[in-house]
């Protein structure tokens, strides 16, 4: 399912029919998002729960590509 972007003034997020975060939401999150709106030039650290359908390996490539560590709970 596509996820359903809104945008408000300062404010963003995702949502999807049924309510969960899945991978393509997720990626989207990361990359329009956290790689935007972090310093490329401090130590960036992304902490996530480490449930395995948010994080996949075209996500770990471009994490580390960025010099972005991923850190699952």
């Amino acid at each position: 399912m596509a996820a359903v972007e809104k945008q408000y003034p300062g404010i963003k997020y995702a949502a999807i029919e049924n309510g969960w975060m899945e991978g393509e939401t997720f990626n989207n999150y990361f990359t329009r998002n956290f790689i935007r709106n972090t310093d490329p030039e401090r130590p960036r650290v992304l902490i996530c729960d480490g449930h395995n359908s948010r994080i996949g390996v075209l996500l770990v490539e471009k994490a580390r590509k960025e010099i972005i560590a991923i850190l699952k709970l």
